[in-house]
């Protein structure tokens, strides 16, 4: 089981734990499960709430080489505190064979263990948000102020007391860059030009198509200081003209628009959850061009394919945004149910409450380390009765053992209370909670990728109908055999597929006729 250990620390947070104990407890963690760590992926002093993380965004790429299956973090937090951005790249990682598993939140490997990590999500992303009200305040006094507040400084300035003044030497690339661009080089020709010439960018690396279009819409270069939502116009000193901005940002966004529309890339996410009910073929992202647009599908794998049995399959494929957005409206409706909410509830809370033991292990390691104590505190004892040096030797050696354990057991205890903040949650809680999560605009594909990431175990669909399974129970993995079981109390036809929508399911599925 080959493994990655992702790591984060954010500069904001005062009580996080620091890199090395974070990849120190998932590759103790790896050895102890049997998963062997092949890279190592660090952002230091980057906030968890947004995905602009260089580390994070390379391990996301990596994924798609198959490489490794899963990816170890200390808590879900360190992976992402946007519950968006959480479900969209998870999506992706799951459409690579790869999972996200926190060391310390055991969420199982149970069909309800989605739900319980959105819970945990939601409390990390609330913890995120105060945490950063608290910070906010001394930063828009700066701001106001046009003195840095952290980020990095934009190549032809440098700080200074806190303000950004002009690095002459990089500002004469700045102008050349612009006036070279506003008279008709190309970008490529620009970078290759500057990497030639042994110019490099303010991280010493060589000039990027990518960092000059950056650089084509950055209005700092022209004085304009921008913090959310202030904005001071000459709260920077100008490299460059206004009008000579204006015509390279003009030119950027012409060229922008008439560049490789279909370079963009799309996420399936229903990838890994969506299933063809004639032949339980997986199915998957497709894409086909019209006239001017692309449009994208899902399409049965096994009649792709020409599998044993499924070459004369005839699943239709499925436009992918009605799909997804229909099959997140069904899980909508089911989870805010009012006459089986508290139900769905009460299986939540109880799987909740079995992943949180941390005061059972708090009072374990707080035994082990009293047991420490009154060790040393014996062996200082002895060391007034022992003469001869090599007892003195002895004892001394093994209470540097024992000082060298109770370091890291209390290290491993501060860990445990910070994740026992969050103890338990309540049946009237979840309902809460859950009406909120749920509370979105279906035409928002994030909110869409939210709710199908956390919320839908597996679909079978039909070319009219379609089979949810939730992921709220702990139960066995959910087969095409058990769910044409499911089905067997409907009348079904000659290839399997259920003539009628009223069948008995399990309580974990819905069935509903697709309406397109």
């Amino acid at each position: 089981m080959n493994a990655v250990i992702y790591a984060r620390f954010s500069s904001t947070a005062q009580q996080e734990q620091s890199i090395d104990g974070q990849v120190r407890h998932c590759t103790e963690f790896a050895e102890k499960n049997g998963y062997k760590i092949i890279n190592t992926y660090i952002d230091k002093a980057l906030s968890g709430r947004n995905d602009n993380r260089p580390a994070f965004q390379q391990m996301i790429s990596d994924s798609s080489k198959g490489t490794f299956q899963y990816v170890l973090v200390w808590k879900f937090d360190r992976f992402s505190r946007d519950r968006f951005d959480s479900a969209i790249y998870k999506s992706k990682l799951r459409k690579n064979g790869v999972r996200v598993i926190s060391i310390t939140e055991n969420v199982g490997d149970g069909i309800d263990g989605n739900l319980i990590e959105a819970i945990y999500e939601a409390m990390a992303e609330n913890y995120s948000r105060q945490l950063s009200q608290n910070v906010v305040r001394g930063m828009r006094e700066s701001a106001l102020q046009c003195k840095s507040v952290g980020g990095s400084v934009p190549f032809g300035y440098k700080i200074e007391d806190k303000r950004y003044v002009i690095d002459e030497e990089a500002a004469k690339i700045v102008r050349y860059i612009f006036e070279a661009y506003a008279s008709g080089k190309r970008k490529c020709e620009i970078a290759e030009e500057l990497n030639s010439k042994g110019f490099r960018n303010s991280k010493g690396e060589p000039f990027k198509m990518q960092s000059l279009s950056k650089m084509f819409t950055n209005r700092k270069y022209i004085g304009v200081y921008k913090y959310g939502d202030i904005v001071i116009e000459n709260g920077f000193p100008a490299i460059i003209s206004k009008e000579l901005f204006e015509k390279c940002a003009d030119r950027a966004v012409k060229n922008k628009h008439t560049s490789g529309h279909a370079n963009a890339r799309v996420t399936y996410h229903l990838a890994g959850k969506a299933y063809c009910g004639h032949c339980g073929a997986p199915l998957t992202g497709d894409a086909g061009t019209g006239r001017s647009n692309m449009y994208y599908y899902y399409s049965c794998s096994g009649k792709k394919r020409h599998l044993e049995g499924s070459s004369k399959c005839p699943k239709k494929r499925e436009s992918k945004d009605i799909l997804e957005a229909y099959v997140a409206e069904q899980a909508i409706k089911y989870f805010t149910d009012r006459e089986k909410i508290f139900e769905i509830a009460e299986k939540v809370v109880k799987a909740f409450d079995r992943s949180k033991d941390e005061k059972e292990k708090i009072s374990e390691v707080e035994k082990e380390i009293r047991t420490i104590d009154t060790e040393i505190n014996n062996l200082v004892n002895s060391l007034l009765n022992i003469t001869a040096p090599a007892l003195i030797r002895k004892v001394n050696e093994r209470s540097e053992q024992l000082e060298k354990q109770r370091a890291e057991l209390s290290e491993k205890l501060v860990m445990l209370k910070l994740n026992s903040k969050v103890s338990s949650i309540t049946a009237d809680e979840f309902a809460e909670w859950i009406l909120t999560f749920c509370d979105g605009d279906l035409d928002d594909k994030s909110f869409v990728a939210k709710i199908l990431d956390k919320l839908v175990h597996k679909v079978f669909i039909y070319d009219d109908k379609l089979l949810i399974y939730y992921n709220i129970k702990d139960s066995e993995e959910v087969t095409y055999s058990k769910m044409l079981l499911d089905i067997s109390g409907s009348t079904i036809d000659a290839s399997g597929r259920p003539k009628n929508a009223a069948p008995l399911f399990s309580e974990t599925a819905s069935f509903v006729i697709y309406k397109l």
